[in-house]
């Protein structure tokens, strides 16, 4: 990780990040409101966000099997949109949405929003294993999940 004296200029740190991320806007009705993206697929459309998140992504992904140059049938084509991000968590977790298949022809739009929290589409998917820089980190967080899995399954 980099450290403040060797970040690139232009990039916040950490600290002044998260503070940015905690100004919350409130509607005219005093509830809160969240920055989310609203994607229309083919006429279905969805608000992805979540309240505590650090960082929301939207990808368009197509994976042709055979990278060669020759191949040129699109029906092997693998098209996907991916929505994940981080949520507000010490270490950041990692939060997840289905993917979406584009087929030839899709047509996806994405705006950004202001949406009220009840709009939000849930994330689906459980975050992959990531490796953490710092070892003693990553043996607490196993340590607490055995804890909670052992409580779990000796209650029953």
């Amino acid at each position: 990780m980099a450290s403040p004296s060797n970040r690139p200029s232009g990039i916040p740190s950490w600290t002044t990040f998260k503070r940015l991320l905690d100004a919350r806007t409130t509607d005219e009705e005093g509830g809160d409101r969240v920055f989310a993206f609203e994607l229309e697929l083919n006429g279905e459309r969805m608000i992805v966000g979540a309240e505590n998140w650090a960082l929301l992504s939207v990808h368009v992904v197509a994976i042709r099997p055979d990278a060669s140059p020759s191949v040129s049938n699109n029906a092997a084509l693998s098209a996907d949109v991916q929505i994940g991000g981080l949520a507000q968590e010490d270490p950041p977790e990692q939060i997840l949405w289905q993917p979406r298949h584009l087929p030839i022809g899709a047509k996806l739009t994405i705006v950004v929003v202001d949406s009220d929290g009840a709009a939000l589409e849930r994330p689906t998917l459980q975050p992959h294993r990531t490796e953490f820089a710092d070892k003693d980190d990553a043996r607490e967080k196993r340590r607490r999940a055995y804890l909670k899995l052992k409580a779990e399954f000796e209650s029953s």
